[in-house]
């Protein structure tokens, strides 16, 4: 919702019925997920391409 939808943390926690803190945990917890997954399956390939999509996205 974040990424796709543009929507703040207290957007997607209103919409959710969920804390503003447990969005943004939520989303930290996830990019840790992909950063792992990306370095345990792809190497630095993976890490390249991942910085390469959030700095795309700022």
């Amino acid at each position: 919702m974040s990424r796709e939808e543009g929507l703040s943390h207290g957007q997607i926690a209103e919409a959710l019925g969920i804390s503003k803190n447990t969005v943004a945990n939520t989303i930290v917890e996830a990019k840790q997920f992909i950063r792992s997954y990306l370095e345990k399956h792809y190497g630095l390939a993976g890490l390249v391409v991942l910085l390469a999509c959030l700095l795309k996205e700022k």
